[in-house]
């Protein structure tokens, strides 16, 4: 869903009952997981676009990599890290200003930001295994018009 989602494309999820018109149990515990994740971080997939920066300023449409992907809605960009970014996270080229803020999706652990040599850091905070996703969502405010 989010690597579709990322790309500009839309998710068509078909979910066939069984013929006694039940939903089976492995599908239905998926759609529950789904469901809960979109709780918390539906906003970077609902009403979003994909978003991604190149040399000339222009979005393009396509991921990144196979485990960190954006999106956008308005003026915030969301990335969506598949894995827990232990090492932290590098947007290059970006010299954020004062009022860039990042917030991690489902907790108020705040992850902390720098700028340095015209790349933006953001360090994840520390989570407990309750805290555990899916997919990690960073949301940045500030650093679009």
């Amino acid at each position: 869903m989010v690597s579709t989602v990322a790309a500009g494309g839309n998710l068509l999820l078909d979910i066939g009952p069984a013929a006694d018109g039940t939903i089976p149990v492995i599908m239905q515990q998926r759609l529950i997981e789904m469901g809960k994740w979109l709780k918390i971080n539906g906003e970077a997939i609902y009403g979003t676009r994909a978003f991604i920066k190149t040399k000339k300023n222009e979005e393009i449409n396509e991921e990144t990599n196979k485990s960190v992907f954006f999106t956008r809605k308005n003026n915030e960009i969301y990335i969506i890290c598949l894995n827990w970014p232990a090492k932290g996270i590098v947007l290059k080229g970006i010299t954020p200003g004062n009022m860039v803020k990042v917030a991690l999706l489902g907790t108020d652990k705040a992850p902390s930001v720098k700028g340095s040599g015209g790349n933006l850091f953001i360090t994840a905070p520390d989570l407990t295994p309750d805290d555990n996703q899916i997919a990690y969502v960073f949301k940045v405010s500030g650093l679009l018009n």
